[in-house]
């Protein structure tokens, strides 16, 4: 994950993904994220090894994603599942 220094939009890529499979197409979609996990990303502490995205109920979740938490007195699930927007 590149640091978000001009405080523009966050961008994660998975590396590992385009080394390991072809991508054939690309899709760019938002994900709703709590207040300690948008701070954690802001900072680097994101991981996305063995993470995939799956259908519920017409939805789109992502599982497996590290989202290490910080230093907060209030500490998210870093393993919880997240909902993808489009």
């Amino acid at each position: 994950m590149k640091k978000n220094k001009n405080k523009g939009p966050i961008q994660i890529r998975n590396r590992r993904a385009t080394f390991d499979y072809f991508v054939i197409d690309t899709w760019t979609a938002g994900i709703e994220l709590l207040g300690t996990e948008v701070k954690s990303i802001r900072s680097g502490k994101c991981n996305l090894t063995d993470s995939f995205c799956y259908f519920k109920n017409d939805e789109l979740f992502i599982k497996g994603m590290e989202v290490t938490a910080g230093s907060n007195s209030y500490q998210h699930d870093p393993h919880r599942e997240e909902k993808v927007t489009s």
